[in-house]
């Protein structure tokens, strides 16, 4: 019997980012393109003053499609953000072979990693994080 490459080996947990930073909803685009830049990041999380789970997930990406329409003033991260993806607390540990990956054919590129029971957000994991594991093993 093979054993499972090494990579499949790798936990959720291992390979993400902890901590998050985040914006509110209704901050433009040009204020999550500063927050980005900031803290040298490709993603902020977007949560509600008045909510602990994150609701959605604004990339660099969007900032520069944003930026091409010209919207950056006009367009918030409400806007522009895509639904954040989360592991649920059982997911945290679980190999990166059987968790959902981020996938840029499908617009995600990073999931939102929230802690058990309130489901604050804790980490990130980006399609980076991943090929970092892969490629460095």
């Amino acid at each position: 019997m093979t054993s499972p490459p090494t990579e499949a080996r790798t936990t959720v947990g291992s390979v993400m980012h902890s901590g998050v930073v985040t914006c509110p909803p209704d901050a433009t685009l040009r204020r999550v393109a500063g927050i980005l830049a900031a803290n040298r990041i490709h993603a902020v999380v977007v949560v509600s003053p008045d909510e602990a789970a994150p609701r959605a997930v604004v990339t660099d990406r969007d900032v520069v499609f944003g930026h091409a329409r010209g919207d950056l003033d006009r367009l918030t991260a409400r806007d522009a953000a895509r639904r954040a993806s989360r592991p649920s607390p059982s997911e945290q540990t679980s190999t990166c072979d059987t968790h959902p990956r981020p996938c840029p054919s499908h617009g995600t590129t990073h999931i939102v990693v929230t802690a058990p029971g309130d489901g604050r957000p804790i980490g990130i994991l980006s399609s980076l994080d991943i090929a970092n594991a892969v490629g460095a093993k």
